[in-house]
């Protein structure tokens, strides 16, 4: 089921399967990809318990094995509708004889939506209801549209951050996340986009100073800004495809050390019994 809120600014449709936000429009302009035309068939998906695909999509908890796809269970799943007014909505979905089949943990994970003036805010909170620590991943994924207009190329937009940075970009071997780093950028804010940038899968970028990065086109001044500020990694992912007509930015925390041998500890986020932690990003447009 879809679900509508709206502001001055902005018309926001969220689905219940995953709680993912799957229209943004800004001045009746969608700004999100177009899953039904796209070489990506996602929007925004939440990613929770795990990000990107553990190593035999398998890990260990007390000596028995789970195995939980790509990015986890969260996206493919329906959520509750808790509160909801004309510019906000909150979902929530809990632990379950469904979710206990990949992550034998209790927990409530809620999502919210709030716009404000030409801002959207997304909130990620997670509580622990069991009785023992819980560990996790967690993460956003939006996708947005690239080139913003018809008449413009892919290749005429770069991604600007908010700092000079030189930061580390953690390798993907086989679909999954190494334990390698290379260094990348070298005391530079910008990132020209191209389709075979993507060649070697996504960049995941660490140590960033900034806390937003836009989409920019050479073209003109219209722009995204998406803060990432509760997020320790940054990952930046398309298809290379020469079709190919987005741009992820996916903010993710709790990516462990080692991340091609798991036991216990999926994910280096901990809450204690009873704790709640939430994670933010926002979404801007701005300029002409």
């Amino acid at each position: 089921m879809l679900h509508e809120i709206k502001n001055n600014f902005i018309t926001a449709i969220i689905n219940d399967l995953g709680a993912e936000l799957v229209s943004l429009k800004f001045n009746n302009i969608d700004i999100l990809n177009d899953s039904k035309n796209s070489t990506w068939n996602k929007v925004s998906p939440f990613l929770f318990p795990v990000v990107s695909k553990l190593y035999n999509e398998s890990y260990l908890v007390n000596e028995t094995t789970y195995f939980i796809s790509k990015h986890g269970f969260a996206r493919n799943m329906i959520f509750d509708v808790v509160l909801k007014n004309e510019s906000s909505i909150i979902f929530k979905l809990s632990s379950s004889s469904k979710t206990f089949k990949y992550y034998p943990f209790n927990f409530e994970l809620y999502v919210s939506y709030l716009l404000d003036n030409n801002n959207l805010k997304v909130n990620i909170k997670i509580k622990n209801t069991d009785n023992k620590d819980i560990y996790f991943m967690i993460g956003g994924h939006p996708g947005f549209k690239v080139p913003f207009y018809d008449n413009e190329k892919y290749e005429d937009y770069y991604l600007e951050f908010e700092n000079h940075e030189t930061c580390t970009n953690r390798l993907v071997l086989n679909g999954s996340i190494s334990n390698e780093y290379i260094e990348y950028l070298n005391n530079e804010n910008k990132i020209k986009l191209q389709h075979n940038l993507f060649d070697n899968d996504a960049l995941i970028l660490n140590n960033l100073s900034s806390k937003y990065v836009d989409i920019r086109s050479n073209n003109h001044k219209k722009y995204i800004r998406f803060y990432f500020n509760d997020f320790e990694t940054l990952a930046i992912w398309a298809t290379n495809d020469e079709q190919t007509k987005f741009i992820c930015l996916e903010p993710w925390s709790g990516i462990n050390i080692d991340y091609q041998k798991i036991n216990d500890k999926i994910g280096s986020n901990k809450l204690n019994i009873n704790e709640e932690k939430t994670y933010s990003y926002t979404i801007q447009v701005k300029g002409e």
